[in-house]
């Protein structure tokens, strides 16, 4: 919501100095672009002090079963999702090689 917020109102304020502001998320072809980052969070109904389904119950720093099913979902159907995450060409233009963008369907732990 705020970033739609920030948005209408950047565009209003530059259409009112007869300017039009730009969000583009690839001006430069040789350039990273910019975007935004999703985050997407399990939550465990059954457990309500602890309900992040994402730890596992009793090994430190691993990933639960759940976790795991969530992650293998997400990457099965990742080519499919870009549908909704990069919805225009220039959306799509950023994702490469060197453009600090997934180019590929890889998971780890910190990859970045």
């Amino acid at each position: 919501d705020n970033v739609v917020l920030a948005r209408e109102t950047i565009s209003a304020v530059a259409r009112a100095h007869q300017m039009k502001a730009l969000f583009l998320p690839k001006i430069h072809q040789s350039k990273a672009g910019n975007g935004l980052h999703v985050h997407l969070s399990i939550r465990d109904k059954k457990n309500r002090l602890k309900n992040n389904a994402f730890p596992h119950p009793s090994l430190q720093g691993e990933i639960s079963l759940k976790g795991q099913h969530f992650i293998e979902g997400i990457l099965a159907h990742l080519p499919g999702l870009t549908a909704l995450t990069v919805p225009s060409h220039n959306s799509y233009r950023r994702i490469g090689v060197g453009c600090w963008t997934g180019s590929s369907v890889v998971w780890g732990i910190e990859d970045k």
